[in-house]
């Protein structure tokens, strides 16, 4: 449990250094309770999901990449789930039964923002809970599932309250071959 305490990250475009929490080839593994906040203006993720994990949990943390106003898919996210470092709709295994649940993820309200706030890329990532997370100011995607089997998408607020440029078209879920 983290109490709520905050970890302030210097996150850049450089893949491998844009996550501000990297999980990567963990089981049973849970984040309780932390506050993230990027410092950066061009490349941030909220969290990375990787490497065949399983059994992770992510719960009542807060994701804040608000400074960041780039728009493209590699560089501005919430929560990816992604096989590859370098996008956060990777194709691979990046994780089974992993729950996201009770999160605020904060994009920028100005140009910009998280192009996807919460990823499910293709390739066996399976058996996914996103249950009741907030979804701030996004750009395009609230959340993005392609071809997962058993994923659950329950209960999450999208709002765009404060975005006062950078609008375009946008989904709260968007799912493809999704099951």
């Amino acid at each position: 449990n983290g109490n709520g305490n905050t970890i302030n990250v210097a996150t850049t475009t450089t893949a491998g250094q844009r996550e501000m929490l990297l999980i990567q080839g963990t089981s049973y593994l849970t984040i309780d309770s932390l506050n993230f906040v990027s410092n950066s203006t061009t490349g941030s993720w909220g969290a990375l999901i990787t490497g065949a994990s399983s059994f992770d949990t992510i719960m009542r943390s807060t994701f804040d990449v608000s400074l960041n106003t780039a728009t493209a898919s590699a560089n501005n996210n919430g929560i990816a789930i992604s096989g590859l470092n370098t996008s956060p709709s990777g194709a691979g295994t990046a994780g089974n039964n992993i729950a996201i649940i009770g999160n605020r993820l904060i994009g920028s309200p100005l140009a910009g923002g998280m192009y996807y706030g919460i990823s499910i890329a293709s390739g066996g990532n399976d058996s996914i809970t996103v249950l009741n997370n907030t979804i701030e100011n996004y750009y395009y995607y609230g959340i993005y599932a392609n071809t997962t089997v058993g994923t659950v998408i329950k209960g999450n607020l999208f709002t765009r309250p404060n975005k006062t440029a950078g609008f375009t078209t946008n989904y709260g879920i968007y799912t493809s071959a999704a099951s």
